[in-house]
């Protein structure tokens, strides 16, 4: 039975390619014939269901742990609780890459059917350009990175997902990164096909504007996600090390803000066309390379995908994509000539200055993210760039980014007058508060008297430049609350959200580490904190021996607390012990205890307490932002609303009750089968009824 499951799931793959490839073939040749759109629309629906049908087929295999799967023998094991064998469905390599197709396939259906209310005369090319997208990625899952290949081995056990993997926050990082990533998608497309349509109406970007929020935010939530569960499962006091994989999601956010930024100044002031289309190129192909990055072994990161043959694949993805929109950007070049000229110091001039210090934060970022690579072709020795160099380039970079946007909020569109009057009023008043707000910190700052010279002047230029920031940010959100501009007041708040999260940032000059060998009883100080070390102490279950280390810390006021941070050793993998800390959490600072090297025969134990200030305002700005992309977004009734699903004609009373009759089928192999296996079989076989019936209600309707 499992044998045959495992060959169903291949089989529904590649009918799912099949499905997309005949979308592409129909939107291409219905030149002249509406209903070519639709058996397209229906196709690239049934395509989605299909490839859904195949995720859940690996979620039951790795539910019933079926070890005769290559996929399930090397990410599951029979002591992962349920919620962790479900995520094993994109915790490893192929797994992922099918769980990207699939969301990428519904991002095709979503796209297709927007284009029935909306920007119809783009609908052929968007179909079929995110049907070759989505194609791209099922035939590559199937012929090269199936998740359905079988072992050769009848096991009673696997090896198990990575532990370090093992954490809530994984559930959701890389579900939202895909998102992400897919949806970048769906402006390319739009972008290819309004070139190749060559139609001089501009609306096609505002329209498709909630796409693009919509994957920026997505986006967004899952590189803070991946700070998260770096904060509290690596175990090394820091939320972001500038690997190369965290760098590979972090360059087409940068392109990504510049795109949500740059869009909205073409739809206000119909500039920037060229820019528009460079950055939405310029994020999915990044988007791309970011994948080949982490699947292509040319680079050592705990992100990364070992043992992946996918990077040649993903190379000629890049180059057709780099090569496609060059090509038609030339040959329609005339499309993309702004008809108004940019004026210094002007509202546009400030966007059009914030996509060059987007795109060269972005070029920084790539640039010193492959230079131990291209160092290494010329050069025998191996060079690595420390986070120390990214920090104290980026952290000029993004300031400078924030003064600028902060401007760019403020300042009124295109009435000349009233932006030089704004601007002058804006800086008269941000100056006066920043000379305030910096006098009072250095007077009432001891940290800043035993700083290094450059961390005092670089403190103090970001207490000025947030100051001011402030300010501004203030004035703006002041004026959308008078003039109730919903999607105004989400760009502010984004902003106001980055700002918190900047305030964050500038913690990390003030940070310190203190790390002792102790023995029991043993103390030291960390800052104002003593730390006592009690002891060592050990517990074992079925899936992993653990080592705690209990330390008692009080502060200067005699409070105290117990906190034990741990090691532990899962049986599965016992040479990849993953590092449980402590973390004592306040509004302006963290307490971060880690437990080191240890020996549990004389007690003694490497204990490693970390302050780090103002963390809790990274997470607060995080949800600040998020906040505010999902305000600006929301507008019109979002997406969902441009969505016309009713043309597929497949939400009738029949499906009422047949979903009412399968629903109860569901149930019933729940409570026969057990719970999660029965449920998903269930599920299995009332989309595969929804997918037939498209395909069957199509071929009657247009008499194939």
């Amino acid at each position: 039975m499992s044998l045959s499951l495992a060959s169903f799931g291949n089989i529904i793959l590649i009918f799912s390619s099949v499905l997309f490839c005949l979308s592409a073939i129909f939107a291409l040749t219905g030149l002249s014939q509406i209903r070519f759109e639709k058996v397209s629309r229906a196709l690239t629906l049934s395509g989605a269901i299909a490839g859904t049908v195949s995720i859940l087929v690996l979620a039951m295999l790795l539910l019933t742990h079926d070890y005769r799967v290559q996929y399930v023998s090397h990410n599951a094991d029979r002591t992962m609780d349920t919620l962790f064998l479900i995520t094993a469905v994109w915790g490893g390599q192929q797994g992922s890459l099918l769980f990207w197709a699939v969301i990428q396939s519904w991002f095709a259906v979503a796209a297709s059917y927007f284009t029935i209310k909306k920007l119809n005369h783009l609908a052929r090319p968007v179909i079929a350009l995110m049907s070759l997208f989505t194609l791209f990625f099922t035939l590559l899952v199937f012929t090269n990175s199936n998740p359905f290949t079988l072992s050769g081995h009848d096991l009673i056990n696997g090896s198990g997902m990575n532990p370090l993997l093992r954490n809530p926050y994984m559930v959701f990082h890389p579900p939202t990164l895909f998102i992400g990533f897919a949806g970048f998608s769906v402006p390319a497309a739009f972008a290819l096909g309004w070139l190749l349509k060559g139609n001089k109406d501009d609306r096609w970007l505002y329209s498709i504007r909630p796409f693009i929020l919509f994957a920026f935010a997505f986006l967004t939530i899952g590189n803070v996600l991946g700070m998260v569960w770096a904060y509290e499962e690596l175990g090394w006091g820091g939320f972001w090390g500038w690997d190369p994989v965290e760098n590979a999601s972090l360059i087409p956010w940068i392109t990504g803000a510049a795109l949500v930024h740059s869009s909205m100044a073409q739809t206000r002031a119909n500039v920037l066309k060229t820019w528009n289309i460079f950055l939405i190129a310029a994020t999915f192909i990044l988007v791309i390379f970011g994948t080949f990055l982490t699947r292509s072994n040319i680079i050592q990161s705990v992100h990364a995908f070992s043992g992946a043959t996918t990077a040649p694949y993903f190379l000629g993805f890049i180059a057709a994509l780099v090569a496609g929109f060059i090509a038609v950007s030339i040959i329609k070049r005339d499309l993309l000539k702004s008809e108004t000229e940019i004026e210094f110091f002007t509202k546009e001039w400030f966007f059009e200055s914030t996509n060059w210090l987007f795109t060269a934060a972005a070029v920084f970022v790539w640039t010193a993210t492959m230079w131990p690579l291209f160092h290494s072709i010329f050069n025998d020795q191996q060079l690595s760039v420390p986070p120390e160099f990214f920090n104290t380039w980026m952290i000029p970079i993004g300031i400078t980014l924030l003064f600028f946007l902060a401007l760019c909020t403020v300042i009124p569109w295109k009435n000349r007058k009233e932006q030089k009057s704004m601007i002058s009023k804006t800086f008269a008043g941000g100056v006066i508060l920043t000379i305030i707000i910096v006098t009072g910190f250095i007077y009432n700052s001891d940290t800043l008297v035993i700083m290094p010279t450059f961390s005092k002047y670089a403190s103090l230029f970001s207490v000025a430049v947030l100051s001011f920031l402030a300010f501004t940010l203030l004035l703006s959100i002041r004026k959308s609350l008078i003039s109730k501009n919903r999607v105004k007041l989400g760009g502010q708040i984004v902003h106001l959200g980055i700002l918190i999260m900047f305030i964050g940032f500038t913690g990390g000059g003030f940070k310190s580490e203190n790390r002792q060998s102790l023995a029991p009883g043993d103390f030291f100080m960390a800052g104002e904190y003593k730390v006592t070390f009690m002891g060592l102490r050990s517990d074992v279950n079925y899936k992993r021996e653990a080592i705690y280390g209990d330390l008692i810390y009080s502060n200067s006021e005699g409070e105290s607390k117990i906190v034990s941070p741990a090691r532990f050793f899962y049986h599965s993998m016992p040479n990849q012990p993953t590092s449980e800390v402590a973390i004592e959490g306040g509004l302006f600072k963290d307490l971060f205890f880690i437990l080191g090297e240890t020996d549990l025969d004389t007690g003694h134990g490497v204990i490693e307490v970390i302050i780090n200030p103002l963390i809790f305002f990274i997470w607060l700005g995080a949800i600040v932002m998020i906040t505010g992309i999902l305000i600006a977004a929301y507008k019109d009734g979002f997406l969902i609303t441009a969505l016309n699903f009713e043309e597929s004609s497949f939400f009738t009373k029949k499906i009422n009750i047949v979903s009412i009759v399968f629903s109860i089928i569901l149930v019933t192999a729940g409570y026969l089968f057990a719970a999660a296996p029965g449920l998903i079989g269930g599920l299995i076989i009332v989309l595969l009824f929804l997918m037939f019936y498209i395909i069957y209600k199509q071929i009657r309707i247009n008499n194939f």
